[in-house]
């Protein structure tokens, strides 16, 4: 009679060590992929972006901006100047031209107002993914190898930085654009990283 007792708690130890195991994994899935009640808030998004990066831009509340995606406010006005009709018939526009970015920015009108149309206007990827910042950061040079490279553009030139440009300060000391990989002169942002 003695056994029957002994069993039934051998099996609630072993159903509440599965519980207690199980409840764990959730947990530790919940905070690692879905939301981690522990972590701070971050104040600005910028805090997150590597020193290393070689061209950094930010805009904030870019839909404001935007008359109807993707063309900007100022389109009408500008379009109407000498300098748009000097650049229309100079070789960047018509290389874009001749890459079909025209009907690639007409698709993607009409792709984004049928997505609207389509959620009853739920669903604004303007005003939901550009609506309130938009950052773009990376490199120009391919740092996988010994020495820096400039990295191959589609044209099959490469891009290199003026010598103009990487004598400005960092971007880290006010917001001003920096090249932070410029071999004459040390960088703001080194010589703060440094010093800290």
């Amino acid at each position: 009679m003695k056994k029957q007792p002994a069993r039934r708690s051998r099996w609630l130890v072993r159903l509440l060590t599965v519980c207690g195991i199980g409840a764990m994994l959730l947990l530790l899935f919940v905070v690692a992929f879905v939301f981690n009640p522990l972590e701070g808030r971050l104040v600005d998004v910028r805090d997150i972006v590597p020193r290393e990066v070689d061209f950094f831009v930010r805009k904030v509340a870019l839909a404001d901006d935007l008359a109807e995606f993707p063309e900007p406010r100022f389109w009408k006005d500008f379009a109407e100047t000498s300098s748009w009709t000097e650049l229309q018939s100079g070789p960047m526009v018509q290389s874009l031209r001749r890459q079909g970015v025209e009907k690639s920015l007409a698709d993607a009108r009409e792709n984004l107002s049928r997505i609207r149309s389509d959620s009853s206007g739920f669903v604004d990827l303007v005003r939901d993914v550009l609506g309130e910042e938009l950052l773009l950061a990376g490199f120009t040079e391919d740092r996988s190898g010994a020495a820096p490279q400039p990295l191959a553009q589609p044209g099959g030139a490469a891009m290199h930085a003026s010598p103009r440009a990487s004598a400005r300060p960092g971007a880290c000391c006010g917001g001003r654009w920096c090249s932070r990989n410029s071999p004459t002169t040390a960088s703001p942002c080194a010589t703060r990283a440094t010093t800290a």
